[in-house]
């Protein structure tokens, strides 16, 4: 895993420029709605080869760490302090593997409305530091979340759907969704940039909705466990 950060940096830069995925500064989650499911950790794959491994998050950080130049200044009870207080222990290492091409994130698992979602945000290998963060290319890098919606349709099938950047996108600009974001002009893309409690506003207010396509989307996995 030692190249580990190199590919999620441009696993990164492939996400934000050319995804239809909806990102936000924020987390989508708060600390009160956060909800570990084990019957999601595993080998997933679909028909096309694309798989995703998911374990606790801890066991891919661990793995990983050894590699870090300063990794003897960190202690377990260091680590452990830093997961208890922001719930690392709740979530999810995930392995997607495309194409032999690897990358990794930190999934969160939370419930709004007994609806269990995934925040994805790339995880960097390390302690929260790009490798060339020193680096031009590394300054200008802050990493985002994504919001999927996850339905475990039996021991064996897993349903993955993010939230579709067009989709939201176009009822932004009809004014039927008002959130608070940021847009690029140069390539009309935006970044929400509503705090986590008002996301979770938004998500259950969103489920709500009559719109029977509000999940359609471009990136979605149906998986099958291995």
């Amino acid at each position: 895993m030692k190249n580990i950060k190199s590919w999620s940096l441009m696993t990164f830069v492939a996400l934000l420029l050319t995804s239809c995925i909806v990102k936000s500064l924020h987390a989508f989650y708060t600390k009160d709605l956060i909800y570990y499911e084990p019957k999601l950790t595993g080998n997933w794959t679909n028909t096309d080869g694309i798989s995703f491994k998911l374990e606790p998050f801890k066991d891919l950080y661990l793995r990983n760490i050894e590699d870090l130049p300063n990794v003897s200044k960190v202690s377990m009870k260091e680590i452990d302090s830093v997961f208890n207080i922001h719930h690392y222990h709740k979530s999810y290492g995930v392995t997607h593997i495309k194409n032999r091409d690897s990358s990794w994130f930190q999934a969160m698992p939370f419930k709004i409305d007994n609806q269990l979602f995934l925040d994805f945000i790339l995880f960097d290998g390390g302690l929260g530091i790009y490798e060339n963060e020193k680096d031009l290319e590394g300054m200008h890098l802050t990493k985002v979340h994504s919001l999927a919606k996850v339905d475990l349709t039996s021991n064996n099938s897993l349903s993955i759907k993010w939230l579709d950047e067009d989709k939201l996108d176009a009822l932004i600009k009809e004014n039927r969704i008002k959130i608070r974001h940021e847009r690029d002009e140069f390539n009309d893309k935006f970044l929400l940039t509503a705090s986590s409690e008002e996301l979770v506003k938004f998500i259950t207010k969103y489920m709500k909705s009559e719109d029977i396509d509000k999940w359609q989307t471009n990136v979605e996995f149906s998986l099958k466990r291995k």
